[in-house]
C-alpha cells in the first residue's frame, strides 16, 4: 500500500457573529447591522427587526370612502382641503379652507385661507396672520386687535375721558384695554393733531353716545392741542356742608367734525407660542409678549407701577437675520435664528425678563413646525440636520444621513419623534422615526407631513397627496388604534432594508462569509433576498411567499468578493430576529 502524502497544514479559524440591527445611516463607512437604504421600517420590537405600525383613517367617513367609495355622513365631512390641526383642550382643532372646526364641529368662517400660526391661551384660540381667536366658552369669533374710525364725528373730550358718537358695533373695546385715540380737529381756526396712548378704565353707553374713561391726564393741558381747550376731569369730587362727598360731573369741550381713531392693536408675528399664560410671538429680530392672560393686549405698559407683572413686553435683539421659529422649554423660551438661539428667562414679570444669546445651530427656516420638546429635550430641524437641544450647546444627532432636507414637520407620541421633510436630492418627501431609548433612526415611507398633533395621547398627522387634480389632505394616525381604521395602504406594507457592505478583509487577511438569517413570516407574506458583490447587480439568493405564519432559515453563501451587501425586501409582517455572519480565517492579502 502505498504512502499517503502529507498536506500543508492550512491554518483555518471559524468565528461566529451575531449582527446587531441597528439603524439608517447612510455615511460612507457603516457598522455591521446599519442599514443604508431603507423601507417602512421600525425599532418597535427590538432586538429583531420589523415593519412600522400600520396608520389609521381618524374620521370615520374618511374609512367608508376610501374603502367603499362614498362617504357616510360625518359632523366634518371629508375634505381634501385641510390646511391645519391641533389638539387643545382634549379636543381636535380643524382649519379647512376658511372653515374653523372644534371638536368635528363647524364653529366659525374665517376671511381668509392658507396655512396659520394656531395657539391656545386660556379660553381663547388664537389664529395668525388673522389676527382672530375663538372663544371657547361662548363659541364665537372675535378680531384680536379693535379699532374704530372718527370721521366727522362729534366728540367730548375731558382729561380722563372721551365721549364719541356711534361707535362701531363691531368694535370689541373691553376695561383694560391698551389702546391708541387719535385725534384731528380744528378750534379758533387752526388745525390742531394729537395722538396719545392710554388705558380703559370704563366703558358706559348713554343713548348713541360711548363714554370711554381712560387714564388720568391722558388728555392733558399742555402747549400742543389741548392747551386752549382748558379741560377738565369729567367728575369733580367735591364735598358738601356736612362734609359728604358730592360727584360733579362737568360739561367737558365738545368738538366738531373731529378726524381719527381709536386702536387696540397687535403687532404682526411670523411665529408664536403660549407661555405662563402669555402669547408670545415674533417677527424680524423682534420679540413680543401679551398682556398676562390677555392675547388681545400687546401695548399695556402701566406707567408708575413698578414690578407690574400683568405689563406687555418687546425687545429687538441685534443678531443677523430674521426669527424662523419659536418653543417652550421648560426653563425658558426658545427664539431661534439659523445660526443663533436667543434663551427668555425669568419669572411672570417683565422686569425680571433676562435673554441670552447662543450662537450655534439654530432652527432652519421653513421648518418652524419641527420643534418638539420630550422629557427635557427640544428636537429641532437645523440647516445641518436634526439637533438635540437641552439647555446647552445643541448636539446633532442626525450625523449619519447623507442627503439635505427642508421645510421638515415632526411631532411626537412621547416614544419617538417622528419628522417628515423634503429630499432636496430627490425633490420627494420622506418620514423618519427616532427611538429616544434606543438613540435609532428608521426610515418609514414617503408621507409628507403638514401638521402633527397629539390627542389623548394618540399622534396624529396631516396627510399631503398631490395629485394631477389637486391635493388630497386627510388627517390620520401615526398608528392605527383599530384593524378597522388601518388605512387602505398600510393593510399589506411593502418594506426593505439594505445591509452592508461587508468587508471580506480583515486586519490584512482574507476571509470567507456565510450568514444565516432568521425569520418569522406572517400569513400571506412575501420575502426575496439578494445579494451584491463588489460591483455587481443585486442577485436574488431566496424568494419564498408564505401560506402560513412560519419560522424560517435563510443561508446565505457569497461568492468569492472583497465586500458584498444583502437586501431584503418584503410584503405583509415578517419579523427579522436574527443575521449571523460565519467567518473563516483565510491567508494574508
Amino acid at each position: 500500500m502505498p504512502e499517503l502524502v502529507a498536506l500543508p497544514n492550512i491554518k483555518s479559524t471559524g468565528k461566529r457573529k451575531m449582527i446587531e440591527f441597528k439603524g439608517y445611516s447612510n455615511r460612507p463607512q457603516i457598522s455591521d447591522g446599519e442599514m443604508r437604504e431603507m423601507y417602512n421600517l421600525s425599532s418597535d420590537q427590538y432586538p429583531y427587526l420589523t415593519q412600522r405600525q400600520p396608520r389609521g383613517y381618524y374620521y370615520e367617513n374618511n374609512y367608508y370612502t376610501h374603502e367603499y367609495g362614498t362617504q357616510k355622513p360625518d359632523t366634518l365631512s371629508v375634505r381634501n382641503d385641510i390646511t391645519n390641526i391641533l389638539s387643545w383642550k382634549e379636543k381636535l382643532v380643524v382649519i379647512a379652507g376658511n372653515d374653523l372646526y372644534y371638536n368635528n364641529v363647524k364653529v366659525a368662517t374665517l376671511q381668509e385661507t392658507g396655512d396659520k400660526k394656531i395657539c391656545g391661551i386660556g379660553n381663547k384660540l388664537c389664529i395668525f396672520p388673522d389676527k382672530i381667536y375663538y372663544d371657547i366658552d361662548t363659541g364665537t369669533l372675535h378680531k384680536l386687535e379693535s379699532v374704530h374710525k372718527i370721521v366727522d364725528t362729534n366728540v367730548r373730550l375731558y382729561t380722563d375721558c372721551i365721549v364719541i358718537t356711534h361707535l362701531s358695533t363691531d368694535s370689541n373695546f373691553k376695561v383694560g384695554d391698551a389702546v391708541t385715540i387719535n385725534l384731528n380737529f380744528k378750534e379758533n381756526e387752526k388745525k390742531y393733531q394729537r395722538t396719545v396712548a392710554t388705558i380703559i378704565k370704563g366703558i358706559m353707553t348713554e343713548g348713541e353716545n360711548t363714554i370711554i374713561m381712560v387714564n388720568d391726564n391722558t388728555f392733558t393741558n399742555d402747549e400742543n392741542a389741548f392747551g386752549m381747550l382748558n379741560l377738565e376731569p369729567r367728575i369733580t369730587i367735591k364735598k358738601s356742608e356736612d362734609n359728604k362727598p358730592i360727584n360733579h360731573i362737568n360739561s367737558g369741550k365738545y368738538l366738531k367734525y373731529v378726524n381719527g381713531f381709536m386702536k387696540r392693536s397687535v403687532p404682526d408675528m411670523d411665529f408664536i407660542v403660549e407661555n405662563q399664560n402669555r402669547l408670545w410671538g415674533c417677527k424680524g429680530s423682534t420679540i413680543f409678549s401679551s398682556k398676562l392672560g390677555d392675547p388681545t393686549n400687546f401695548n399695556y405698559f402701566t406707567s408708575g407701577i413698578t414690578n407690574n407683572s400683568a405689563d406687555s413686553y418687546a425687545v429687538s435683539v441685534g443678531t443677523d437675520g430674521d426669527f424662523t421659529g419659536c418653543v417652550s422649554f421648560p426653563s425658558h423660551i426658545v427664539f431661534f435664528k439659523e445660526s443663533y438661539i436667543h434663551k427668555l428667562y425669568g419669572g411672570n414679570k417683565p422686569s425680571s425678563y433676562q435673554i441670552t444669546t447662543l450662537e450655534c445651530n439654530g432652527m432652519e427656516k421653513g421648518s418652524h413646525k419641527s420643534g418638539v420638546t420630550v422629557d427635557g429635550v427640544l428636537y429641532y430641524k437645523s440647516p445641518i440636520g436634526i439637533m438635540a437641544y437641552t439647555g446647552d450647546y445643541p448636539v446633532h444627532i442626525t450625523s449619519s444621513f447623507k442627503y439635505r432636507y427642508v421645510n421638515a414637520v415632526a411631532g411626537s407620541d412621547k416614544q419617538k419623534y417622528y419628522i417628515s421633510m423634503k429630499n432636496t436630492a430627490t425633490n420627494e418627501w420622506e418620514m423618519f422615526a427616532f427611538d429616544f431609548a434606543r438613540k435609532l433612526w428608521h426610515k418609514e415611507d414617503n408621507a409628507h407631513a403638514v401638521e402633527f398633533a397629539v390627542l389623548n395621547g394618540d399622534l396624529l398627522y396631516l396627510d399631503k397627496k398631490e395629485t394631477e387634480t389637486g391635493n388630497l389632505n386627510d388627517i390620520r394616525y401615526i398608528i392605527a388604534p383599530s384593524e378597522e381604521q388601518i388605512v387602505k395602504e398600510d393593510k399589506k406594507i411593502p418594506w426593505q432594508a439594505v445591509f452592508g457592505e461587508f468587508d471580506e478583509i480583515l486586519e490584512n487577511k482574507k476571509i470567507y462569509s456565510k450568514l444565516q438569517l432568521r425569520l418569522t413570516m406572517e400569513k400571506e407574506a412575501e420575502l426575496s433576498v439578494y445579494i451584491a458583490t463588489d460591483e455587481s447587480e443585486w442577485l436574488l439568493v431566496a424568494n419564498l411567499k408564505n401560506e402560513r405564519k412560519r419560522s424560517v432559515y435563510i443561508p446565505i453563501i457569497p461568492r468569492r468578493c472583497d465586500k458584498f451587501k444583502i437586501k431584503l425586501e418584503g410584503v405583509g409582517r415578517t419579523r427579522i430576529e436574527s443575521l449571523v455572519r460565519l467567518v473563516r480565517e483565510g491567508s494574508e492579502v
